[in-house]
């Protein structure tokens, strides 16, 4: 009996006739051109060699019928154009593919084999996230009832996205009075395929803070024996406070007044190994007063950055608790020097920056923290 798939052009198909292989070159509405090739097995695996022998040109209905798939190409990105929405209508190639009472809005990603869209929810004014299938012709929910959805990454099938959900909420406010504020859930998802594998809200636990921002910097190193690591952060200086409801729920909600006194970057890492299919994810944040200016990555293995604000500079030192260089003078050596080098302790009070410029220039920026006069910071050039 002949297996049941889909045939694409890159595919191995077999025949019932004769036996032999082909790889599918072409397929049209009236017809399919394919390669006669022979099997092999090389290194323990099992390939598809091509011969000399002329391709055959098949009705596209017989095709379907004395054919059958023995090896399925790997599945390409859909190309530029291919699918579109117009008018509530999900298109392939200008046709419409059949959808029911999913009404699409926006496509928002392509990966091998698939679309990622939204569609509108059944939660009035909400947004759900779909992966479809392109081979199978089949919908996945991701993700729903969100009210914006950002595609912040992508590679492979791997996709990442920032959702936000926002609603009014009634808080305790002075006395016996009640106020309303806006509820905060802000998450950044990551799938393979239509497969989960990570969220900020379902992963961090008791380090989870709502308000996610936007991406800010990507950087993609390569890590020892192979293994690439992506590195995406993301920042926010709006401000959330946590709340108490009346029936006793624990709430995050918008804190206007308070925007642009911190900023809280999120660092996302995730590291490909070959032979895994899907990458390690960690997280990682640091909060500061201030709003970034601008972004200098480090050079290291726990992939920092140095955030540069109006008052002075702050050294992400992921996992270990930032440092921070306040001045004019600070500020001056890393315009000057705006590549950095090294952050190195003598002890717990003693912090000293290395930075560097194209020009093969660097200089130290020393902070101590003393007893009687809080932080005392030298800047000086290396000569």
């Amino acid at each position: 009996m002949k297996t049941e798939f889909r045939k694409n052009e890159g595919d191995v198909v077999r025949s019932l006739l004769d036996g032999m292989f082909y790889r599918v070159l072409n397929i049209s509405e009236e017809s399919v051109t394919a390669k006669p090739v022979e099997e092999e097995g090389i290194d323990g695996k099992r390939v598809f060699i091509e011969t000399p022998a002329d391709t055959i040109d098949v009705n596209r209905n017989v095709f379907d019928e004395l054919f059958f798939v023995v090896e399925k190409a790997p599945a390409t990105v859909p190309g530029d154009g291919t699918f579109s929405i117009s008018n509530g209508m999900f298109l392939k190639n200008g046709n419409r593919i059949e959808t029911g009472t999913l009404v699409p809005v926006e496509i928002m990603a392509l990966i091998p084999g698939a679309v990622l869209l939204t569609v509108r929810s059944r939660t009035e004014g909400k947004l759900d996230l779909f992966h479809y299938d392109v081979e199978t012709d089949e919908f996945h929910k991701l993700t729903n009832a969100k009210d914006r959805i950002e595609f912040v990454y992508g590679y492979g099938s791997v996709t990442g996205f920032v959702v936000t959900t926002n609603e009014k909420v009634e808080i305790p406010a002075d006395g016996d009075n009640m106020e309303e504020a806006e509820l905060v859930v802000q998450s950044i998802r990551f799938y393979s395929d239509s497969s989960w594998l990570f969220a900020t809200d379902g992963s961090v636990g008791a380090e989870y803070y709502p308000l996610v921002g936007g991406r800010v910097s990507f950087n993609n190193a390569d890590d020892w024996q192979g293994r690439t690591a992506h590195v995406v952060q993301f920042a926010s200086s709006d401000a959330c406070r946590e709340v108490w409801t009346i029936e006793g729920r624990h709430l995050w909600v918008r804190d206007p007044d308070n925007d642009g006194e911190r900023s809280t970057v999120t660092k996302i890492e995730l590291a490909y190994e070959e032979g895994h299919p899907y990458p390690e994810i960690s997280c990682d944040r640091v909060s500061f007063s201030g709003t970034i200016e601008k972004i200098l990555a480090c050079k290291d293995e726990d992939h920092n950055s140095v955030f540069v604000t109006a008052e002075g500079i702050v050294h992400s030192n992921y996992g270990h608790g930032k440092r921070l260089a306040i001045g004019r003078d600070v500020l001056e050596a890393v315009e000057q020097y705006p590549v950095p080098i090294s952050l190195n302790f003598n002890g717990s009070r003693d912090t000293t920056f290395i930075f560097g410029n194209e020009n093969y220039g660097a200089c130290r920026v020393r902070v101590i923290k003393t007893r009687d006069r809080g932080f005392v910071t030298t800047v000086e050039e290396i000569s």
